[in-house]
């Protein structure tokens, strides 16, 4: 089953404003760090996958969320 990529966005994302998107853009990028140094590490296939699935999804939620920063940004500047 295919999922729309609409759909696959955390409902939460769509509440937040932008001074908690900028907060929620810094914390998703530790964690992405975080979670490249624990791919190195001596864990069972189920562990590495599971790093690997949220890796993935932590990188589809902070394109999201940079993009939607930037589209913010832009009407906010343009409606001034």
């Amino acid at each position: 089953m295919k999922i729309k990529p609409s759909l696959r966005i955390r409902p939460v994302y769509r509440m937040i404003n932008t001074s908690e998107i900028i907060e929620a853009i810094q914390l998703i990028k530790l964690d992405i760090e975080e979670l490249e140094k624990e791919l190195s590490g001596k864990y069972p296939s189920i562990v590495m996958d599971a790093i690997e699935d949220t890796l993935n999804r932590y990188t589809y939620d902070l394109g999201y969320l940079e993009r939607r920063l930037s589209r913010l940004q832009k009407n906010n500047t343009s409606g001034n």
